[in-house]
């Protein structure tokens, strides 16, 4: 009885899994179709060099600015 029920819980995901392949059509949008109000964010690969030197030269001027003496003030 209980190999039964297993087989019926195989049947029933078999058939879910088909009609979500048979209707994936109509939830992914057409490539060509706009879409309002959309973000796309993507990769920007950087040069390390660059990065490392904007670090450094970041950590320098916070470093500058917390040692002095009149902090903010002019």
């Amino acid at each position: 009885m209980q190999r039964l029920r297993q087989h019926q819980a195989q049947v029933y995901f078999s058939r879910q899994l088909h009609g979500v392949a048979q209707h994936r059509s109509q939830h992914i949008t057409h490539p060509v179709q706009t879409i309002n109000n959309a973000l796309i964010v993507r990769a920007h690969t950087q040069d390390l060099r660059h990065l490392l030197a904007h670090i450094g030269i970041c950590a320098v001027a916070v470093g500058f600015v917390l040692n002095d003496v009149h902090k903010h003030r002019r």
